[in-house]
């Protein structure tokens, strides 16, 4: 991170002193520099609210429970040294993804989406944030799941508020290499749908090999952090083509389930 970005003092009720507070009882480690970039994070985010719809919390004190801390909570399950190459799907205003690289220096993240509207957001936000070794693409995870730059390269996945977890397998286990994990962020239906998602992570080359429950407190319900480790190569046909994990999801028909998957993230 440069030292020319501008931290901000405090967002609505929360200051810099609060938000390291807050990330202390979640078990993160923040300093108030980065808080404070956090919050200016959280600035940028709502004033692009006017030109691009990038979030449903327009409040600065829901946006920051909801948004601020709610990313940062994968860092309690996940430990990042800051070396890691990361990739975000479906990363909207830069969530998790943005947050992350302000908490971990040297973090090496690509933010993926496939709305241009947002990506250029998130790129004019890395810029204001002075962050280095972080770029937004514009791209669907089926297609970059088959390009030799990105497929099996990176250390972490991380997808939130995206869809249902056998369908967020097939996008982001094809990225991660053989030894790194797949965080998966979801609310009160996580549980259920790691277990209805058991057989199609197999398929791709994962497990799940942990799941973080926490409270965050201005949130309602349980928080699930679900963590698939990725124990072997994902074999060459997945992920099949731009739309098919949706339609066809690995584990059965979508029924039910994809009510959970955003639940609480938007």
């Amino acid at each position: 991170m440069r030292e020319r970005v501008r931290p901000v003092a405090a967002v609505g009720s929360w200051d810099g002193e609060r938000l390291v507070a807050a990330a202390r009882d979640l078990g993160v480690d923040l300093d108030l520099k980065r808080a404070g970039v956090l919050l200016r994070l959280a600035e940028l985010v709502l004033a692009g609210n006017a030109k691009v719809n990038l979030t449903a919390a327009t409040d600065p004190d829901t946006f920051v429970v909801r948004h601020l801390l709610d990313s940062l909570t994968c860092l309690s399950a996940v430990s990042l040294g800051g070396e890691e190459r990361m990739v975000d799907i479906g990363t909207g205003a830069g969530l998790p993804g943005l947050v992350l690289a302000v908490a971990v220096p040297g973090l090496r993240a690509r933010l993926v989406d496939g709305t241009a509207k947002k990506v250029r957001f998130v790129e004019e936000a890395i810029a204001e944030l002075g962050l280095t070794g972080v770029e937004a693409v514009w791209a669907r995870a089926e297609d970059l799941g088959h390009e030799p730059a990105w497929r099996e390269k990176f250390d972490l996945a991380v997808a939130r508020a995206v869809a249902r977890l056998d369908i967020l397998g097939e996008y982001c286990l094809p990225l991660v290499k053989v030894g790194g994990r797949f965080l998966a962020m979801k609310g009160p239906a996580g549980p259920g749908e790691a277990a209805l998602a058991a057989g199609a992570l197999a398929e791709l080359g994962g497990e799940v090999g942990g799941d973080k429950s926490l409270t965050v407190p201005g949130l309602p319900g349980e928080r699930h952090l679900l963590v698939v480790d990725k124990v072997r190569a994902t074999p060459g046909r997945y992920p099949r083509k731009v739309g098919i994990p949706e339609k066809r999801p690995l584990a059965g028909p979508l029924g039910e389930a994809k009510a959970g998957a955003k639940e609480g993230r938007d």
